[in-house]
């Protein structure tokens, strides 16, 4: 197959996506802004879209690898 369709791909993708995800909510919260739902839809999505991510490199690790 081709090498970026891997877990290993998704999975630092995925892990660059939670860092830059966690900094950025890190900084919202510093200046007083609370990123809830409500107010950044936005913020939610790309969380979601974060953990779809993950949980595809944790089901890539468990399958069986075919050459």
């Amino acid at each position: 197959g081709f090498f970026l369709d891997s877990p290993w791909v998704s999975l630092v993708l995925g892990l660059v996506g939670a860092l830059t995800l966690v900094y950025r909510g890190w900084e919202l919260w510093s200046v007083g802004y609370l990123p809830l739902p409500q107010q950044s839809p936005g913020f939610a999505l790309a969380t979601v879209g974060v953990a779809l991510v993950l949980y595809g490199a944790g089901i890539g690790f468990s399958v069986p690898r075919r050459y």
